[in-house]
């Protein structure tokens, strides 16, 4: 786990598809801190995002625990399972 993405960021936004972008667009408008995850290594959009958003923190691969129980709050995409361990863990904090 590379400790780069731990800074107790408000949100995590966990997929980079149309709704994750939308959602960092949002956030981002709203001077809300956000760092983004993708279980894709490579998802489609992604240069797009490092060039709209270059100082956001980005993690792609498999979620992990200490990923998302370092956040304030989950902004999960439709395409996500909710019933990902490491998504079900940081609910229960």
């Amino acid at each position: 786990m590379n400790s780069a993405y731990l800074n107790k960021e408000d949100y995590l936004i966990i997929g980079l598809g149309q709704t994750g972008l939308s959602v960092a667009r949002h956030l981002s408008a709203q001077g809300k801190s956000f760092s983004v995850a993708d279980t894709r290594v490579n998802p489609p959009g992604l240069d797009a995002f490092r060039q709209a958003w270059p100082d956001v923190s980005i993690w792609l691969g498999p979620l992990d625990v200490e990923l998302t129980c370092s956040v304030s709050c989950l902004v999960v995409s439709p395409g996500i399972s909710v019933t990902d361990t490491a998504i079900t863990t940081a609910r229960q904090q």
